[in-house]
Order: C-alpha cells, then sequence, then structure tokens
C-alpha cells in the first residue's frame, strides 16, 4: 500500500532512503533539518502535509556533525553541534509529527540511527550519545503514541551509511571484529529503504517501541 512519507535528514543515507521508498512506490518528500528550532523544524513537517495532502510516515535520519575528538578535548560548542542539536532536531520533529500522524489511520514514525550508539566508537562519544538517546525517545514515544495507533521504531544501520569516507570505515571496522554475516551493510536504496516501507505496513501494526538492527550482521544484541 502507497504511503505519504516526509524523509528528514542531510546527507547520502537520506536521499538514497528517498531513493529507494518512491521505488518501492511511496510517495515520498526528503527535507533536510537545517534550523533545529521548534518553528523551523514545524514548518518543514507543515510544508511537507501541504506538498504530500497528508502524512502517514515520518522518517528521520540521525545527523550529526563528524569532528572527532576525545571526551576531555571536546568543546562544549563541538557537544553542542554533535549531541544537543542533534536530540533537540528529532525532539522537535516529534513534536511536530504528532498532529500530522494522528491525522492518518496508519501514522508511522521511524528514526534510522547508527549502531555506534550501542557500541560505542572512540572519539564519537557525543554522536553515540544523541544516536542512543533517539532510541530511549523512540521507546518513550511509542508508549505515549501507541493509544493513537501510532507506531514509533528505529533502525540501527552500520555506520559507515551515516559516517562519511574513510572515517566511517574505520568505525565501522572498530565496532566488531566480526566479518558482516551478510557480507557488508547493504544499500540502502535496495536494502534498508524495503524495512522501512515495511515498518510503515499494516503488517507492522503491532510493532512499536523496538529497534531493528540492518548492518548486514555484525551486531547482534541489543
Amino acid at each position: 500500500m502507497t504511503r505519504r512519507m516526509l524523509v528528514t535528514g542531510a546527507g547520502p543515507l537520506a536521499t538514497e532512503l528517498a531513493t529507494g521508498l518512491r521505488a518501492g512506490g511511496h510517495t515520498v518528500e526528503h527535507s533536510p533539518i537545517i534550523d533545529v528550532g521548534k518553528a523551523a523544524v514545524s514548518q518543514v513537517v507543515a510544508d511537507a502535509a501541504a506538498a504530500l495532502g497528508a502524512i502517514d510516515t515520518i522518517v528521520h535520519v540521525h545527523q550529526s556533525a563528524q569532528t572527532r575528538t576525545t571526551v576531555v578535548e571536546t568543546t562544549t560548542e563541538q557537544w553542542v553541534a554533535t549531541c544537543e542539536d542533534s536530540m533537540t532536531a528529532a525532539f522537535h520533529l516529534t513534536q511536530a509529527a504528532h498532529r500530522v500522524l494522528r491525522a492518518s489511520a496508519h501514522g508511522r514514525l521511524v528514526f534510522v540511527v547508527p549502531t555506534i550508539g550501542m557500541a560505542g566508537a572512540f572519539g564519537l562519544a557525543g554522536s553515540a550519545a544523541a544516536a542512543e538517546s533517539l532510541r530511549a525517545l523512540t521507546k518513550g514515544v511509542a508508549k505515549q503514541w501507541g493509544k493513537y495507533g501510532i507506531t514509533v521504531n528505529a533502525i540501527a544501520v552500520g555506520p559507515q551509511h551515516v559516517i562519511a569516507g574513510a572515517m566511517g570505515r574505520e568505525v565501522a571496522e572498530g565496532v566488531s571484529l566480526a566479518v558482516p554475516a551478510m557480507g557488508g551493510p547493504g544499500d540502502a536504496a535496495t536494502d534498508l529503504a524495503p524495512l522501512v516501507s515495511l515498518l510503515s505496513s499494516n503488517d507492522a501494526h503491532f510493532l512499536t517501541g523496538t529497534t531493528l538492527v540492518a548492518d548486514g550482521g555484525v551486531w547482534l544484541t541489543l
């Protein structure tokens, strides 16, 4: 069944997810969140709702600054940029999502985060903390919104999908010494987008507050 979707987040992962979801038959608006302020984020949702007519699913891709530094050397400004701004964007998006998803007969909110929140990553404590906070937000909001028939879930993906270039590959190798069971982290458009589509479907109406780990079989525990 076709869903009207808003994909938020900057970078290749968000773009490729939007491409894959369109290929799956969904109607998709892709809007990066540049300003994390409440009014600006609310406007992103309002504009998407106007363009789509209504929104059934909102997919928020974790976006965070990627400066690699130790906790001791991290400045307050870096911490805000890598951790607090990311959490604030997700918080304001969740607030804005409530009204439009309640108006849908099958409201869905999906957070896409890197597995570094669960595994940790040297030099990326702020980004990892923000990613893990989104998983905590997933659980808390799922508890509150279930009575409205809205499901809230997360998908944890290999860090190389979120962290660009050589640093992404290095972080991915540091998460586990194991070779991915599926041979790699997967393709965002053809491997990850179908999971978002599944969570948006009627078949997943009873699944909420959980995290699907889709990293090709590296991180095998929650």
